[in-house]
């Protein structure tokens, strides 16, 4: 029996998806709640800059790329922090371990698993985002819901949510330019403003 269709998250997975099932595709992208109100508490002058990301410690989410795009970039930032929310996968417990031993000499605090995603993003300036494959990821989007700028690898359906320069920067895969990239144009804060590297 053939299919009478297909779903897929973003655009340019169409027609792909068209030429190799020969069936009809439907698009329809993921989507989250937006809050009535982001609110953000104010950071004191003097305090770093908060980066932030969502992910599994899992190879698929390419934490070592950020880690070598941060040293890449780190003399010629301000004063920042990386926070991780994700936990290890299970039976991934090595892999974690090699990944904390790869941030060492960075300013990463790791949070773990955590339930309470909206407060994870409010205490945040930046949301950075290099996972490899990506379709329609909601983590961007909940960022991007929360009033957060995002730095992004150009792959899957990025492109498709976050606007080059206006609501973030999308970074061709690999090429560590997060740690490179300007700044996005529309930034939440002033601390968010200096991502640039000077």
């Amino acid at each position: 029996k053939r299919l009478s269709g297909v779903v897929v998250k973003y655009a340019a997975e169409a027609s792909r998806a068209g030429a190799s099932l020969g069936t009809a595709v439907h698009f329809i992208p993921n989507g989250v709640p937006i809050p009535a109100k982001a609110s953000h508490p104010s950071r004191p002058p003097g305090q770093p800059m908060i980066v932030g990301t969502s992910a599994r410690l899992s190879p698929q989410k390419r934490l070592e790329d950020l880690f070598d795009a941060l040293r890449l970039a780190h003399a010629r930032l301000p004063p920042y922090v990386l926070r991780i929310a994700g936990e290890s996968e299970r039976g991934g417990e090595d892999y974690a371990a090699q990944l904390r031993k790869h941030a060492e000499g960075l300013p990463v605090e790791w949070l773990g698993g955590t339930d309470d995603v909206s407060g994870f993003l409010r205490g945040l300036d930046l949301f950075a985002m290099i996972s490899e494959p990506a379709g329609c990821p909601n983590a961007s989007l909940e960022a991007m819901a929360a009033g957060l700028p995002v730095i992004a690898t150009d792959v899957g359906g990025a492109s498709e949510q976050i606007v080059d320069n206006i609501t973030g920067r999308l970074v061709s895969a690999g090429s560590r330019g997060v740690g490179r990239g300007s700044g996005p144009t529309r930034r939440r804060s002033s601390q968010t403003a200096a991502v640039r590297p000077r």
